[in-house]
């Protein structure tokens, strides 16, 4: 109650801040899991743009003579079988991972909510065809989709984005065009359109910013499911290449051959694939219950 009473105080701080804080503070109590997993990423996401200074050791340095150590002080936890520091080969893969799982979701869902505002607007054969498309890629599983589109773009970091971006698309398009449909029955778009308002001005300016709450959550949600993605095509040899420090090449490297005498090389990865993605879904859980308006009277 003091610190939303000197944020109410006149001249405390600047009026958008003092908005921003009282946002914050209302959604951590609104949502306290949601606040928590939000600051769970924000950590996520500080270690993955300091990982240069925070890891102790040179993630791609090996050492013979510490070859498969148990987890000890200053090698916390532990070194694989070529004598590389975990802890810094992890902190390292949060870059890669992140960085998968932010540009793949971003492409993803900005072509999928492109193809669904258009096609829920101008409807007829367009929306027909297109939602065909759509439901011949989803009868496919995701992880199947996208190895099939690495099968042809090869392997490699910005080919699993494309990949993931790929089978992002047509699940966002759907979420989209659903909105879409129901905003578009609203008096106000027939106002504008009574008017003489251009249909792209329509499209951007008065349904697409009332369709930005599932678009949104959409793709906090997509986020967790695009790092666990990337972490399988690593964990199969088709994401980025070794020696390059990847969550789901560490997996692979310490599942095979490593579990019975050195069961740290898998076990630490994937607690950092597990933190992530389950952040990444409770903080798009918690904001689907506060932006959804049918949710919001539970």
């Amino acid at each position: 109650m003091a610190l939303e009473q000197a944020l109410q105080a006149p001249g405390a701080r600047p009026a958008g801040r003092r908005w921003a804080l009282r946002g914050l503070l209302r959604f951590a109590r609104k949502k306290p899991g949601g606040a928590v997993a939000a600051l769970v990423l924000c950590l996520a996401i500080l270690v993955a743009l300091g990982a240069d200074r925070i890891a102790p050791h040179d993630p791609l340095e090996p050492a013979v003579v510490r070859r498969l150590s148990a987890p000890q002080p200053g090698f916390w936890m532990g070194s694989d079988s070529l004598g590389r520091d975990v802890l810094s080969r992890v902190i390292h893969g949060s870059r890669i991972s992140l960085y998968v799982g932010t540009l793949s979701v971003l492409a993803g869902t900005a072509a999928g909510s492109l193809l669904g505002l258009v096609s829920a607007y101008l409807l007829g054969k367009f929306d027909l065809i297109v939602q065909r498309v759509v439901d011949s890629m989803q009868a496919f599983p995701d992880l199947v989709l996208a190895l099939l589109l690495i099968t042809f773009l090869g392997s490699g970091v910005n080919q699993v984005i494309i990949a993931i971006a790929f089978v992002i698309a047509p699940a966002t398009s759907r979420v989209v065009r659903g909105a879409v449909l129901s905003v578009k029955e609203n008096a106000y778009i027939e106002a504008a359109r009574s008017i003489g308002v251009a249909d792209l001005s329509i499209v951007f300016r008065h349904i697409l910013p009332n369709v930005m709450a599932p678009i949104l959550i959409v793709a906090s949600v997509w986020l967790g499911n695009a790092i666990v993605v990337e972490a399988t095509l690593s964990f199969l040899g088709l994401g980025a290449p070794p020696p390059a420090p990847t969550w789901g090449n560490m997996l692979s490297s310490g599942s095979l051959g490593h579990m019975e005498d050195a069961p740290w090389l898998a076990i630490f990865p994937g607690l950092a694939i597990s933190m992530v993605v389950l952040a990444f879904n409770i903080f798009g859980d918690a904001l689907r219950d506060i932006w959804d308006p049918y949710l919001q009277g539970r």
